[in-house]
C-alpha cells in the first residue's frame, strides 16, 4: 500500500491570523503535524498544499515536500476543502508517481498522537470509501442544541421525545485528527459523506481543533503541562 499524507495550510486564515505558522510549544503550528506524520514511518511522502511561500519554506525546513503551490482561487474563505483535496491529488500525480491512499492530516490538531494516525490507517476497511475520526459530543442535537430564529426565539435543532441526557442516542463530533480514502473516491465524489463512511473513536483530550485564539491558548496550556508534549 502506498500512503501519501497531505497537510492543507493556506496563508490567509480567518479565525486566527497567521494561525498555521504561529509558534506553539516552540515550533510553528504546521510543524507539529509534519513531525507526527514522520514519526508514523509509513508515508511515502508528506506533502503540504499551500498558497503561501512562507508556509512552504517552513514545511520544507521541517522535512515535508511542496511539489506544487495551491492557486489563490482554492485558498478563499468559502473554498470547499474537498476541492483542495482533488487539486492536490491531480497536481501530485504530475510530479510524483501514482499512489493508492490519500491521507489528510489537518494542521489544526496539534494534540493528536502518531498512535492516532496509525490507528486511523489500520482501521480503514476496503468496503469503506473514506474513514475519519470522531469523539463523543459534549452536547446533543436531541437535547440541548438549538437554532436561533429571525424573531429572536430559539428551537431545538431536532424535536424529540427525550427529557434527559440519559435517554438520548449517543452522538459524536467529527474531529480534524485525520481522514483516509482511496484517491479514486476523492476525485469522483461531490461530498465525502456521499459514500460509505467509516469512523474510529478518539479520546477527546487529543481532539482539540484550533480555530481561534481561545483554542490556541488551550493547546498552548495543555502542551506546557502534559508530560507527553514536553
Amino acid at each position: 500500500m502506498k500512503y501519501v499524507a497531505f497537510i492543507f495550510a493556506k496563508g490567509n486564515s480567518e479565525g486566527l491570523k497567521n494561525k498555521n505558522i504561529l509558534e506553539l510549544n516552540g515550533i510553528p503550528l504546521i510543524a507539529h503535524t509534519i513531525i507526527q506524520a514522520q514519526k508514523c514511518e509509513v508515508f511515502d511522502d508528506i506533502v503540504v498544499s499551500t498558497d503561501s511561500v512562507k508556509i512552504a519554506d517552513i514545511a520544507v525546513k521541517y522535512g515535508a515536500s511542496v511539489p506544487f503551490m495551491r492557486p489563490s482561487v482554492l485558498s478563499e474563505a468559502n473554498t470547499p476543502e474537498l476541492d483542495c483535496w482533488k487539486h492536490a491529488i491531480k497536481e501530485y500525480r504530475k510530479y510524483k508517481s501514482n499512489f493508492e491512499y490519500f491521507v489528510s492530516l489537518p494542521c489544526t490538531s496539534p494534540l493528536r498522537r502518531p498512535y492516532d494516525i496509525l490507528k486511523l490507517l489500520n482501521s480503514h476497511q476496503d468496503d469503506h470509501d473514506i474513514t475519519l475520526c470522531i469523539t463523543p459530543s459534549s452536547r446533543s442535537p436531541y437535547f440541548n442544541m438549538v437554532k436561533k430564529n429571525e424573531d429572536g426565539t430559539i428551537n431545538l435543532i431536532i424535536k424529540s421525545k427525550y427529557n434527559n441526557r440519559q435517554e438520548i442516542p449517543l452522538t459524536y463530533d467529527v474531529t480534524t485528527i485525520g481522514y483516509i480514502s482511496k484517491t479514486d473516491y476523492v476525485l469522483k465524489c461531490s461530498h465525502i459523506f456521499n459514500g460509505n463512511v467509516g469512523a474510529i473513536t478518539i479520546d477527546k483530550q487529543y481532539c482539540l481543533d484550533i480555530d481561534d485564539s481561545y483554542d490556541f491558548e488551550i493547546a498552548s496550556s495543555l502542551m506546557k503541562t502534559r508530560e507527553e508534549y514536553k
